[in-house]
């Protein structure tokens, strides 16, 4: 992992967030930001997983994301109202970089800037 002003990098692995919110509260959506910038070898995950957990050790899943969208900075976001004290998110690393593309065989990069609460 490789963090910036701006950024966490994971070269390779998948972002796996949990998040305490303190107490229950009712949720409305969950936003994952992340940046693509394939020259670079940065790539968008191949989808993002969000979880609730009253207790936070036992997680339902609240839905899978997944962005086809074109751009650099692209959002993961899922609009489904919960009673939750804890958030998981998992954003699945694009993994080995296949031929034809830049990077080609080598690990992807993950950039993540933002997690949003609401």
């Amino acid at each position: 992992m490789s963090k910036s002003s701006q950024f966490l990098g994971f070269s390779g692995d998948d972002l796996e967030a949990t998040i305490d919110l303190g107490k229950i509260l009712t949720l409305n959506n969950i936003s994952l930001h992340v940046f693509e910038q394939t020259a670079s070898w940065i790539y968008r995950p191949g989808f993002a997983s969000f979880y609730t957990s009253e207790n936070g050790k036992d997680f339902q899943l609240l839905g899978n994301v997944i962005n086809n969208e074109s751009g650099r900075h692209l959002l993961y976001k899922i609009e489904k109202q919960a009673n939750t004290r804890y958030i998981k998110i998992i954003a699945k690393n694009a993994g080995t970089i296949a031929d034809g593309n830049p990077g080609a065989g080598n690990k992807a990069w993950l950039f993540v800037d933002e997690i949003e609460v609401n």
